[in-house]
C-alpha cells in the first residue's frame, strides 16, 4: 500500500512486523489533512471549556474516520440493572471492509445513574389544569401563583402560603421516569465506544482526546485508556494553569445563557464563587477553578434555575410576554458544553421529525428543553434518533 493511502491497517495487510517511521508519519498526516478539509469545528470535533486546548473528537468526526479507513463498525454490548437503573457496557469492534480484517476495538458506558439520566427539575405543577406552569407574581402586584398560559397553563391564580401550590417539592428531584432513557443510554454507551475504538485503530490519540460530548455533563472527568502517557497528555492544560481568554469567554457564555442573557444576574451569582474560591478576578481562574465554576452553574441550573415573575395583571402580563419574546426563548436548563446546535442542525431536525413541530416539541421535552434553538449538541444525535423512531411509528 502507498503512502498516499498508507493507515494502521499496512501492518495487517502486508503482514508486516511493523510499520516504517514513513508510514507512521504518513498516516498522521491523512488524519491531520481530513481534519482540516473535511471536518467542521464543533461539528465533527470540538474544544471543551476546561479540558485544554486539544480537540475533542465527536462522533460525527469518528464516523468520518471510518468513512477515510473503510472501518465497519460492531458492537457488543452488556446490561447491569439495579432496580430501574440500567447500566449498559458497549464494545465496538472495527473490521476493514476490504479485508475483513480486526483493526481494533474499544468499550464505553452509559448508565441512567448519571446525573442528567437520574434526575429532573421538578416544578410546581397547577392544581387546577395539571401543567407545570407556575410561576410566582410580583410582589408589587400583589404577589401569590400564576398558572402561566404562556407555557400552556390555564391562568388560574393561587394566593401566597397555598398549600397546594407551595408544599410541592421542586428543584432537583428523582427521575420517575427512567425508562425512557433506556434507549438513549444504548446509544450514548455505542458513541462512547466507537470514539474509544476510532482512537484506538488509527492512533490518533495525540490530535484528538477521547470523547466528551456525549457526557453531557461538565462534571465529568476526560476519560483516556492511559493517562499516563506524556505523548497522549503533552500539550493538554494542568489544574494550575491559568485558563485561557477562550475558555472563560465559553464559560461567561454559558452563565449568560442560563440567566436568559442578564449579565447582573450572572455576575451576582459569580461574586460568592469567587469568594469561595479566594480570588477576586478573571485573571486569578486556573483550569481547575473553571471546571469548579462550570460544575457548579450547570448544578445550579438543573436544580434551581432563575425564576421568571410575571406581574399579577393582564396588562402587565402582556408586557411581560412581550419583554421575554424580545429577549428570545430561554433554554430550560444551562449549555453544559457551551454548544448550542446551528441553524442546519436544527433544520435537519425538523426535517427528520417531517416537520411536524408537535413532534419535535414532545422528542426535546423528554431531554428537558422547551425550545429547538436551545439545544445542547451533546443531545443532538439522540433526539434525531429519537424524532425518526416517532415518526417511523407514527
Amino acid at each position: 500500500m502507498s503512502n498516499e493511502n498508507g493507515t494502521a491497517l499496512t501492518i495487517r495487510e502486508t503482514g508486516a512486523l511493523e510499520l516504517s517511521v514513513e508510514q507512521v508519519l504518513g498516516q498522521m498526516e491523512k488524519i491531520q489533512k481530513v481534519m482540516q478539509l473535511a471536518m467542521k469545528k464543533d461539528e465533527h470535533y470540538g474544544v471543551i471549556p476546561g479540558t485544554g486546548q486539544k480537540p475533542t473528537l465527536l462522533k460525527a468526526g469518528a464516523e468520518k474516520l471510518c468513512l477515510m479507513f473503510r472501518f465497519d463498525p460492531e458492537y457488543a454490548i452488556s446490561t447491569v440493572a439495579d432496580g430501574d437503573h440500567l447500566t449498559i457496557l458497549s464494545t465496538c469492534t472495527l473490521y476493514h471492509i476490504p479485508t475483513g480484517t480486526r483493526v481494533g476495538s474499544g468499550m464505553g458506558s452509559c448508565s441512567t445513574k448519571e446525573s442528567k439520566y437520574a434526575y429532573r427539575k421538578a416544578q410546581r405543577v397547577c392544581p387546577s389544569c395539571g401543567s407545570e406552569a407556575i410561576i410566582k407574581g410580583k410582589a408589587q402586584y400583589g404577589g401569590g401563583w400564576l398558572c402561566f398560559a404562556k407555557r400552556g397553563g390555564c391562568g388560574a391564580k393561587f394566593a401566597d402560603g397555598d398549600r397546594e401550590i407551595e408544599d410541592q417539592e421542586t428543584g432537583r428531584a428523582d427521575n420517575p421516569d427512567k425508562a425512557d432513557q433506556y434507549n438513549t443510554v444504548l446509544k450514548m454507551a455505542n458513541k462512547r465506544s466507537l470514539v474509544a475504538a476510532v482512537l484506538n485503530a488509527t492512533a490518533a490519540s495525540d490530535i484528538f482526546t477521547q470523547d466528551l460530548e456525549d457526557l453531557g455533563d461538565a462534571r465529568e472527568k476526560l476519560h483516556r485508556e492511559d493517562g499516563n502517557d506524556p505523548s497522549l497528555t503533552g500539550d493538554r492544560q494542568k489544574p494550575t494553569d491559568k485558563a485561557t481568554a477562550e475558555q472563560i469567554a465559553s464559560f461567561w457564555a454559558m452563565l449568560k445563557r442560563l440567566y436568559n442573557g442578564d449579565e447582573a444576574k450572572a455576575k451576582a451569582w459569580l461574586k460568592p464563587q469567587f469568594a469561595r474560591l479566594g480570588i477576586k478576578a478573571w485573571p486569578q481562574v486556573t483550569v481547575a477553578m473553571l471546571k469548579d465554576l462550570t460544575e457548579k452553574a450547570a448544578e445550579f441550573g438543573r436544580t434551581e434555575g432563575p425564576q421568571d415573575t410575571p406581574a399579577d395583571d393582564d396588562d402587565l402580563l402582556r408586557s411581560f410576554e412581550a419583554e421575554q419574546a424580545a429577549k428570545g426563548p430561554a433554554p430550560q436548563r444551562p449549555m453544559l458544553t457551551g454548544q448550542i446546535i446551528s441553524e442546519a442542525q436544527m433544520k435537519r431536525m425538523y426535517a427528520i421529525a417531517g416537520s411536524d413541530r408537535d413532534r419535535v416539541h414532545d422528542v426535546i421535552g423528554r431531554y428537558g428543553y422547551e425550545h429547538s434553538n436551545a439545544i445542547d449538541r451533546a443531545d443532538y444525535e439522540a433526539i434525531c434518533k429519537d424524532l425518526e423512531e416517532a415518526r417511523g411509528n407514527a
